[in-house]
């Protein structure tokens, strides 16, 4: 969520700097990368790589020149065999190296949720290219992992700030969202001043400095059943805290009519070794016939499984 904040004031940054409308009018770029750990698309090193060229190419083309020479070099290989690592570094390497290339702000997401086997190399490149130029600027984020601190140590010129002991500009982050969230839930629901009110209330008061749980909440105060005269009974069935509110989430679903048929999908999501889609589903839980062939009635189990899973795609995730 910081992350995106800063993503957000690099691009106002950019705006005002620009002279044009074409990329090429930019005094700057910018590209970032968000590593999933439950999608193999996205956490890797070679994703990372690949992501942040194709960023760089959509916003300055002419360090195309650099992809292409490979290319001619290695042909198709160069993005789907076991070298693909190596071209890619060589790539990016020559791409931070090229004297065109305008100031650049790389930005990379929960380096944690890369995965491990690929996470050292990408470290160590890192903290190489970190000393390539002032030009050149990078914003990683990471759980707090020894290995991760220990590889980027060798990186130039850093400067390392710590959530946890910076609980007030996370509070100030956190307040934001609260705020962005209620805004966007009074104008779908129409919330009068007093509502709104209580709404923004609530969640500053509960949300201990927890962005999941702000989300959570209004996801579930946007559903169609949450009226503006029964709001404060609702938001008394959110209780602070992530553990008490998945402990809430899990008993509403122990209650529901649904309750087995929501236990099967997400003991299946829990086990299964990559998210699966709503098709593969229908293989793996048993279900009713008729609902098997009925992708509505797919979609409407994810959401009967509480906050828990999320559909991205036709594609059953968890949501964190």
């Amino acid at each position: 969520m910081l992350l995106c904040g800063i993503i957000d004031e690099l691009c106002g940054i950019i705006n005002d700097l620009d002279q044009g409308d074409t990329a090429n009018a930019r005094h700057c770029n910018v590209a970032y990368f968000f590593c999933q750990a439950t999608d193999s698309r996205i956490n890797n090193a070679t994703a990372v790589l690949r992501g942040l060229i194709y960023l760089l190419i959509g916003q300055q083309p002419s360090i195309l020149s650099h992809v292409r020479s490979e290319y001619d070099r290695t042909g198709e290989g160069l993005f789907k065999d076991a070298n693909t690592w190596d071209a890619l570094s060589r790539i990016f390497t020559n791409i931070l190296r090229d004297p065109s290339l305008r100031t650049t702000y790389l930005v990379i997401d929960a380096l944690d949720e890369c995965v491990k086997t690929d996470l050292p190399q990408l470290l160590d490149f890192i903290a190489q290219q970190s000393s390539s130029g002032s030009r050149v600027k990078w914003i990683v984020s990471s759980c707090n992992w020894p290995q991760i601190e220990e590889r980027l140590e060798k990186a130039a010129d850093k400067v390392k700030v710590s959530l946890e002991l910076n609980a007030e500009s996370v509070a100030v982050a956190v307040n934001a969202f609260i705020l962005h969230k209620v805004n966007d839930l009074a104008g779908l629901k129409k919330y009068d001043l007093t509502t709104k009110k209580v709404v923004h209330d609530y969640l500053h008061s509960n949300a201990q400095d927890t962005f999941l749980w702000v989300a959570l909440v209004c996801q579930a105060l946007a559903g169609p059943e949450v009226k503006k005269w029964n709001i404060e009974e609702f938001l008394r069935k959110f209780p602070p805290g992530l553990d008490a509110l998945y402990a809430r989430m899990k008993q509403d679903i122990s209650l529901s009519h649904h309750s087995d048929l929501c236990k099967r999908v997400l003991a299946v999501a829990a086990i299964v070794r990559r998210p699966i889609s709503l098709q593969e589903l229908t293989t793996l839980v048993e279900m009713p016939n008729i609902m098997c062939d009925d992708l509505e009635s797919l979609k409407e189990i994810i959401k009967l499984c509480g906050s828990f899973l999320t559909l991205r795609d036709q594609t059953v995730y968890f949501v964190h």
